[in-house]
């Protein structure tokens, strides 16, 4: 799951997420680690793995769901839950933070390499941020 933040929701206009001397605005930088704690229990396992994938992207990736796990949860209802959770998020600049989610789903198989996953991903994002913000778009590898 690669989850992309607007940029004009976390930073003051026509600023960069980074200045020219490398210091983030701590507002910014606020935000984004509250959002990384939302994505993070959102998970619902221990044995889900999130990092900061760009400079307004997160990748986490949410292991094989077995029978009798305790959140049943499908990654697109998982995402769907996410992004209304980041909405909520307070920020100086915007009435509600917003964001875009690429999911790629795979199963088990000789095709199914982290190349591929990161790729399909990649494209799952690309064509939710094509659509508008606030959306989801999964594809299967």
């Amino acid at each position: 799951m690669f989850i992309q933040l607007n940029h004009g929701d976390l930073y003051p206009p026509n600023s960069p997420a980074v200045d020219s001397d490398g210091a983030a605005h701590p507002q910014g930088d606020r935000i984004l680690h509250q959002i990384a704690q939302l994505i993070q229990n959102a998970m619902h396992t221990p044995q889900s793995l999130t990092c900061r994938y760009g400079t307004l992207t997160f990748a986490t990736c949410l292991p094989q769901r077995m029978a009798g796990d305790a959140s049943p949860a499908s990654p697109s209802e998982i995402a769907e839950c996410l992004l209304q959770e980041i909405q909520q998020v307070k920020s100086p600049w915007a009435q509600h933070i917003t964001a875009n989610i690429g999911l790629a789903i795979a199963h088990p198989s000789a095709d199914a390499t982290l190349e591929a996953l990161l790729e399909t991903g990649d494209q799952a994002l690309y064509q939710a941020r094509q659509q508008q913000n606030n959306c989801i778009v999964a594809l299967e590898l």
